[in-house]
C-alpha cells in the first residue's frame, strides 16, 4: 500500500514535492525511489519527523502501528494522511487524536471511496432529499484474494482493515451508525460476518462480509469493487 501512496504522491499530484520515503525495508524504499527519482531514503521516520522543510508524513505502515507513528508525527507538529484503521482499539485512537487535536494539525484517514464520482454522486442524492428518507442500504465489497500472511498478523484482517470501507461508506451517506448485533458463521467454503446496525436515526442496515478462497484470474470476481444500492420511502 505504502508503494501505491508513493506513487500517487510524485506522479498525479504535482502540488506535492514528495521529499522522503521512509520503510525498515531499506531496499524496498530504495528500489522505489530509484524508480521514481527521489534522492532521500530512511530507514527511521524520526529522522524525517526532524526535519523542518517537511509539512506532512503519510502512514502507510502495518496497522498495529498507525497509533504510536501518528502521536510522534503530531508531537512534531507535521500534518499526517493515514491509512484506514487508525488502530485496532478504541483508547489507542482516542489518545492518539487528543494529541492530534493539541497540536492543532491536520489529519486525514485514508477513506477514498468518499472522492469516487459516483459515490459522491449519490451522497448528493440522498442530501437533496430527491429519493426522500432512506430505508435500505446495501453494500456489496469484492476482493480477488485474501491478504497476505505477513498482513494478517499485524492487521485486523479483514474483518477490521477492509470492511471499515462499508461502515464509512454508510455514514458519508447517511449519517452516524450504531452497531447492535453481529454474528460470525464460519463453513467448509466460505467465512461469513454479518452486523446488524442502525445508520443516522431511521436506516437500518445490514452488512454482510463473506470470505470465499482465492480466485483465479479470468473469474468474472476477479476484482477489487464496492457496489452500492440504496432505497428511500416517502411519508407523506
Amino acid at each position: 500500500m505504502g508503494s501505491v501512496h508513493v506513487c500517487n504522491l510524485a506522479r498525479p499530484i504535482p502540488e506535492a514535492n514528495l521529499a522522503a520515503i521512509c520503510d525498515i525495508r531499506l531496499e524496498v524504499a530504495q528500489a522505489i525511489a530509484d524508480e521514481l527519482g527521489i534522492e532521500r531514503v530512511v530507514k527511521d521516520y524520526h529522522e524525517l519527523l526532524a526535519d523542518r522543510n517537511i509539512d506532512a508524513v503519510l502512514i502507510a505502515t502495518s496497522t498495529e502501528t498507525h497509533a504510536f507513528i501518528i502521536k510522534d508525527v503530531a508531537e512534531a507538529a507535521k500534518h499526517i494522511l493515514c491509512e484506514k484503521p487508525l488502530a485496532l482499539d478504541l483508547a489507542s485512537i482516542d489518545d492518539a487524536l487528543e494529541l492530534v487535536k493539541k497540536a492543532k494539525i491536520k489529519l486525514q484517514v485514508g477513506f477514498n471511496r468518499r472522492f469516487d464520482k459516483s459515490f459522491k454522486r449519490v451522497r448528493e442524492i440522498v442530501s437533496s432529499g430527491e429519493i426522500s428518507r432512506p430505508c435500505i442500504l446495501r453494500i456489496t465489497n469484492r476482493d480477488p484474494d485474501f491478504p497476505a500472511m505477513e498482513f494478517l498478523r499485524v492487521s485486523g484482517g479483514m474483518f477490521l482493515d477492509m470492511t471499515i470501507h462499508d461502515f464509512d461508506m454508510a455514514r458519508f451517506l447517511v449519517g452516524w451508525m450504531a452497531i447492535k448485533r453481529n454474528w460470525l458463521i464460519k463453513k467448509p467454503r466460505y467465512t461469513l460476518r454479518i452486523f446488524t446496525t442502525l445508520v443516522g436515526s431511521y436506516v437500518p442496515l445490514i452488512i454482510a462480509l463473506v470470505l470465499f478462497p482465492k480466485l483465479e484470474p479470468g473469474n468474472p470476481f476477479f476484482f477489487i469493487s464496492m457496489i452500492l444500492s440504496i432505497v428511500g420511502f416517502h411519508i407523506p
